[in-house]
């Protein structure tokens, strides 16, 4: 039986071809992110409704209730965030 984050990570995929995920299982539940360069230009909001149209469309409602947070970033924004958190260590 394929496991919950291995369903989540192949519907991203499907998805949104080329992206690159983090995923994790923590108290049961999907948490993670997702890179992706066509997300260049596209607001927040709208990259979460993305990515919850395909979880929607892919998984049933019983997997995607132990989805709880994958953010959608692109490639750069991640790269902006580490070099910013490394500095705040």
């Amino acid at each position: 039986m394929e496991k919950l984050i291995d369903k989540v990570d192949k519907a991203i995929r499907a998805e949104f071809p080329g992206a690159q995920t983090e995923l994790e299982l923590i108290d049961g539940k999907v948490h993670g992110y997702v890179l992706w360069k066509k997300f260049v230009g596209v607001g927040s909001f709208d990259r979460v409704c993305q990515l919850s149209a395909a979880l929607r469309h892919y998984l049933g409602k019983d997997y995607r209730k132990r989805v709880s947070t994958i953010l959608p970033f692109t490639p750069q924004e991640w790269k902006v965030m580490r070099e910013e958190s490394l500095l705040n260590l």
